[in-house]
């Protein structure tokens, strides 16, 4: 590869592989009567069961008003829902329903199962392994 166009190609690259994790995760959103941006809101609650409205956008890396927009439909399913804050007036707190524990409970198991089988059907444990290393490197920790 020649020097000038390396970037370019690694961040095509990085797209391509984007969109096939995204179309994986599509998939077992689908099944579950999700959109991918409710299963990653679902996925970051469910770490902990509730957050302030601004580190769910910090954990989405989605925009205050998109991460509002997805709560939104979460509480319209009865998935989520919004409260104030005991620390302050102003934070917004999101909590998990039942009902959206119960839908962690059912995709996340089986998204995990089928990202792993996709990355596995590609590359060998310790190729993950470094890949994983590699993408840190760029990225940072993750949320």
């Amino acid at each position: 590869m020649q020097e000038q166009a390396r970037p370019l190609g690694l961040t095509g690259l990085i797209h391509r592989v984007h969109r096939v994790l995204q179309g994986v995760s599509a998939e077992v959103a689908g099944r579950h009567n999700l959109y991918v941006g409710e299963m990653e809101a679902l996925a970051a609650l469910g770490r902990g069961n509730s957050m302030r409205m601004g580190d769910m956008a910090r954990a989405m890396l989605v925009s205050a008003p998109n991460a509002t927009r997805i709560v939104r439909q979460l509480e319209d399913r009865g998935l989520a829902r919004r409260g104030p804050s005991a620390k302050s007036d102003r934070e917004v707190i999101v909590r998990l329903t039942a009902k959206g524990e119960d839908a962690i409970q059912a995709c996340l198991p089986q998204l995990e199962r089928e990202l792993q089988g996709t990355l596995d059907a590609a590359l060998s444990d310790g190729e993950q392994d470094q890949l994983y290393q590699l993408l840190r490197k760029i990225g940072g920790p993750t949320p």
